[in-house]
């Protein structure tokens, strides 16, 4: 199953990137946080492998998918950044995207432990402290990434905001960031404190995007405004 999941990841990394170059001209005003998804996937594939027993095999597959996975999201959120600066805010429809930067940032942390520590047991060395020092170091460029998000929560819900099915993008990269720092607690003992709190807000967003869900689906033609246009 890893195999097969593996594999048609790598294909789709492989693919829509090409398909974008050669078939599809896209404006940078057009471009949004969703383009994050295809370096979640490949970085995820890391995070899977090294679940496995640790051998010279599974370690390069291992660093074969998170190669690709952190220069995809180096890449794309240099553009992201770009983007932002150089044009206004996507539409309040697509504004839960600009979150999906924190699941990418999340699951590299997860990834940053995995790797330190299985390289270690097979060179046996403990290299498990450079990945929690990396960690570390990613770990607050993810609190950046929060700060600016909420902020940018904040000026959509000025000129009103409808609830959407988007909204789920609020909830799986809090998850990512939440586990990325519960790894991070073995090191830092500060960061078991900050986990239960994340997990509490992970809870809570869960709770409320869940709820708009279920109301959408029993009312779909009336969306839910969390907030009055002013």
């Amino acid at each position: 199953m890893l195999v097969y999941g593996a594999g048609l990841i790598l294909a789709l990394a492989i693919y829509l990137p090409y398909h974008f170059f050669s078939n599809i001209k896209i404006k940078l005003d057009q471009m949004h946080g969703g383009w994050f998804i295809t370096p979640v996937a490949t970085i995820l594939v890391t995070n899977a492998v090294l679940l496995y027993p640790v051998s010279a095999v599974t370690m390069v597959f291992a660093l074969f998918f998170f190669g690709i996975g952190t220069m995809l999201f180096l890449l794309i959120l240099g553009m992201l950044f770009f983007r932002l600066v150089s044009h206004t805010l996507p539409t309040v429809e697509l504004a839960p995207t600009n979150y999906i930067l924190l699941a990418p940032i999340g699951i590299l942390i997860v990834d940053f432990m995995k790797i330190s520590n299985s390289a270690g047991i097979l060179l046996k060395m403990n290299l498990s402290p450079l990945g929690a020092l990396g960690g570390a170091a990613l770990w607050g460029f993810g609190i950046w990434a929060i700060g600016v998000n909420l902020l940018f929560f904040r000026r959509y819900l000025k000129s009103g905001f409808q609830f959407n099915l988007g909204w789920w993008s609020y909830v799986f990269p809090t998850a990512a960031f939440t586990l990325g720092t519960a790894s991070l607690s073995d090191f830092f003992s500060p960061f078991k404190t900050i986990s239960l709190f994340l997990y509490v807000c992970l809870t809570a967003v869960f709770i409320i995007v869940l709820l708009g869900s279920l109301k959408q689906m029993l009312n779909p033609k009336k969306g839910r405004s969390v907030a009055g246009a002013s």
